[in-house]
């Protein structure tokens, strides 16, 4: 039981099992105490593409849905929300986080 323990407070504390449905994977400090993460929602796999909602919340927003190939890297995005800021220069590496993540 006390091996349990360990786990099951990891478990408790993972960022992705708080967010619901969502996986978080960049958040982006603005000025303290002010930031934004981007999560992705909705996933979709489909072999070797992935399909997904990547939603900025926080002081900056928007959502971006995603088709990432996870064999090449390669991904498409259309903007379903205005991304407001400078959010859009965080695309990228929320991607490349997802596809070390999940791919």
């Amino acid at each position: 039981m006390k091996a349990a323990l360990p786990v099951l407070a990891l478990l408790l504390a993972s960022p992705a099992l708080a967010q619901g449905d969502g996986l978080p994977l960049l958040r982006v400090y603005i000025d303290t105490p002010y930031f934004y993460e981007l999560v992705a929602y909705n996933v979709e796999e489909s072999g070797d593409h992935q399909r997904f909602d990547l939603v900025v919340e926080g002081k900056e927003v928007g959502t971006a849905a995603i088709d990432l190939d996870c064999a090449s890297g390669e991904f498409s995005q259309t903007e379903t929300e205005p991304l407001t800021g400078s959010a859009a220069s965080f695309i990228e590496p929320a991607v490349r986080a997802y596809r070390q993540l999940l791919c």
